[in-house]
């Protein structure tokens, strides 16, 4: 089966500088016109330190971050991508990468062509929510490097197990775009963070957390909760507290760590901010009932 095997550097301006990403891609022709999922490259690149690479192609793009770290801005959403997250970007969406000066960004990518399938299985999903993935399920990384060594050797005898371990790895994919999205699983991850009351409360933290893009996020918290994620996390550890405070004989300086504050001071301001007395003042009442 013929393929084209292709080794370039891409050099892009931007701010009156030139970035460069290198780029080894894999590329053949389609295995047939009526193929429900047809994958026409895959390859890897490196993005050097401290570069901005704006992107848009005009089929399905799957991309699998491998090492380093990058922020990509896509549509008024930005998310913080680290080894194991992929990005599903549909056709026409631009994106922009964006690589931190003190270290180098490899990934994965698959290029489609355009079908019927990746569009059913994550169009609308993706276009609501967001092209960011997270992902630490390996799994799928597996699947990214096994599609990778069927393509290296392809021939119509492997064109079959290509197809096979494309379609796996789209169903592999599809419960983490429903995890994000779905009531129930948004409910799940709520608890989970609930429960985390020595976790950082930052929408970059809190993002990471629901596998969500921060504008996905907070689209979601105000859908679901009617607040802002971080408001909302925090009036929760406040209840906590004024449970802890009425219950229990905990020091109200044990209270504000067993809620993630580090200062005692500073719970009791968030305290009565919250709840229009202080922590102390509150327990007063409480045992006085």
């Amino acid at each position: 089966m013929k393929k084209n095997n292709i080794n370039f550097t891409r050099k892009v301006l931007n701010t009156g500088e030139f970035h460069s990403e290198q780029v080894v891609v894999t590329a053949f022709p389609s295995a047939s016109p009526s193929a429900f999922l047809d994958i026409t490259s895959y390859g890897y690149s490196l993005f050097k330190r401290g570069g901005r690479f704006p992107i848009v192609s005009n089929t399905w793009v799957f991309q699998l971050q491998t090492e380093g770290c990058a922020v990509v801005h896509s549509e008024g959403e930005s998310c913080r991508l680290t080894p194991g997250d992929l990005l599903l970007i549909p056709p026409n969406v631009k994106y922009e990468y964006v690589i931190p000066k003190n270290s180098d960004m490899r990934k994965e990518f698959m290029i489609l062509r355009s079908g019927p399938l990746p569009e059913f299985l994550f169009g609308n999903e993706v276009r609501n929510h967001g092209i960011y993935i997270r992902n630490d399920d390996p799994v799928i990384a597996a699947l990214y490097r096994k599609i990778g060594l069927i393509m290296k050797d392809l021939s119509g005898d492997t064109l079959e197990e290509l197809s096979v371990e494309l379609y796996r790895l789209c169903y592999k994919i599809r419960p983490l775009i429903l995890g994000r999205t779905a009531s129930g699983n948004f409910e799940a991850n709520l608890r989970s963070a609930a429960n985390d009351f020595g976790g950082r409360i930052s929408l970059e933290a809190l993002s990471k957390k629901f596998g969500m893009g921060k504008y996905s996020l907070i689209r979601a918290f105000h859908k679901e909760t009617g607040q802002s994620p971080v408001k909302y996390m925090i009036s929760l550890r406040l209840k906590h507290a004024e449970q802890l405070l009425a219950l229990s004989t905990l020091s109200i300086a044990e209270i504000a760590a067993a809620c993630g504050y580090s200062s005692p001071s500073f719970f009791a301001y968030e305290f009565k901010k919250y709840f229009g007395t202080t922590p102390r003042q509150f327990r007063i009442q409480a045992h006085s009932r």
